[in-house]
């Protein structure tokens, strides 16, 4: 299994519904208002993240897409992220 981190800019029309539906289906967990972390099989690449996730963005927004080793973070609930 890998994790992954994935960060947007959602630009214009701003529409998270299907973007949001879509990283929940992934078994996303949302980090920071436009980051998420994904745990996917190995077959998975950051390309292959990035292409899908595109289909559910206008053309104007943008993404990023990384494979993490190892990470930590502090949000406004203080509650730990846990897979």
């Amino acid at each position: 299994m890998k994790i992954f981190v994935v960060n947007y800019d959602l630009r214009n029309g701003r529409d998270y519904n299907s973007l949001y539906n879509r990283l929940n289906d992934l078994g996303g967990k949302r980090v920071l208002e436009s980051m998420w972390t994904l745990k996917l099989d190995d077959k998975y690449t950051c390309k292959v993240i990035r292409d899908d996730l595109r289909r559910y963005m206008d053309s104007d927004d943008g993404i990023f897409v990384a494979d993490m080793k190892s990470f930590a973070w502090a949000n406004e609930d203080n509650e730990p992220h846990r897979f």
